[in-house]
């Protein structure tokens, strides 16, 4: 009896696979057929449809990320020379690409490159807002590299109305990889260039606390870059003390050193003073460590110092810090007083 139950259990179970295997078989044919029913369908509209409706028609194929329809849609208008594509604007958009960069559609923009080529990449809104630098504010690598593939240098070197690159956008938001992409396209130009009120990509990214960005950009800027600074005299170390990002210090002043430690904003005041100033001891230590008895004595134009704005709680620990490099308790009274 056992044996007969076990066969009929075995013999079920394999009519189970068959028939899973058999839907699944129908499934893919079925997606097929589907997909290649409405390629014609849009195809065929395409044909006889005015501009308005193709338009729509356009529009929701990239909405929807459908790569193939897309293709269908403007391909004929590449093969018989018609630039439709590239010189029709989407609302408040220049191009149907800010809508698939928007969509963050892959293969929709690829689409629409292979038809809008190098024209299409590089228009840009009002704004000077390019579709690679939305891409890069978004952090989405595989559209950035669609993008430098077709746009290359003179896309990358694009700049918005106020003075923002790429590189900028996705160094503030923290995008390593699509940072080395860029930079690998724009080089040392590119990481030197400043918004309109100074800001370096590595200023932003230092603010931000990005460690990985900041060492990324020292690399192709160097010295040079470290030495920029913003409206104000603030440098990168200045914003990165103030908001104590020990690392991030650290990586500055490996590159920048005793020199960059002692540059100070208009009012006088240095990074030393601000990191004491916001209580941030480790940081302190690090830049005693690099500017040392030099840097301890400076103060801001109003005669203050860096001890006489460290924080309560933290002014021993400075003090013994200031101590450390080489100040004497008659100099330490000194600044205490400023």
């Amino acid at each position: 009896m056992w044996r007969v139950l076990l066969g009929e259990g075995l013999l079920a179970t394999w009519l189970s696979f068959s028939e899973m295997s058999r839907l699944a078989r129908l499934n893919r044919s079925s997606r097929r057929l589907h997909d290649a029913a409405w390629r014609a369908i849009w195809r065929a509209r395409s044909k006889i449809s005015c501009g308005a409706e193709l338009a729509h028609i356009l529009r929701r194929a990239i909405t929807k990320g459908k790569a193939a329809h897309v293709r269908e849609l403007v391909r004929p208008m590449a093969g018989q020379g018609d630039r439709w594509v590239v010189k029709h604007a989407l609302n408040d958009q220049p191009s149907y690409l800010f809508l698939a960069v928007k969509e963050e559609h892959v293969d929709v923009v690829k689409a629409l490159l292979e038809v809008g080529g190098r024209e299409l990449a590089m228009m840009t809104r009002d704004d000077g807002f390019s579709c690679l630098f939305i891409s890069a504010a978004k952090g989405h690598l595989e559209i950035v590299n669609a993008l430098l593939e077709v746009g290359g240098r003179e896309l990358v070197m694009l700049i918005t109305e106020n003075g923002c690159s790429c590189l900028f956008i996705s160094a503030a938001n923290g995008h390593l990889d699509v940072v080395k992409a860029l930079l690998e396209a724009g080089g040392l130009e590119l990481a030197m260039l400043i918004t309109d009120n100074g800001a370096s990509c590595l200023y932003i990214s230092a603010q931000e606390g990005h460690l990985e960005v900041v060492k990324a950009l020292l690399e192709v800027g160097g010295r040079e870059l470290v030495m920029l600074t913003v409206d104000g005299g603030f440098s990168c170390l200045y914003i990165s003390a103030q908001n104590g990002h020990l690392e991030v210090v650290r990586a500055l002043l490996e590159v920048g050193g005793r020199e960059l430690a002692m540059l100070t904003a208009d009012g006088g005041a240095s990074c030393l003073y601000v990191s004491a100033q916001e209580g941030h001891l480790d940081v302190v230590k690090a830049l005693l460590d690099a500017g040392g008895r030099e840097l301890a004595m400076l103060t801001a134009d109003d005669g203050s110092s860096c001890l006489s704005v460290a924080r309560r709680a933290n002014q021993g620990e400075m003090v013994i810090a200031c101590k450390n490099a080489g100040l004497s308790s008659h100099e330490i009274t000194i600044l205490k007083r400023g």
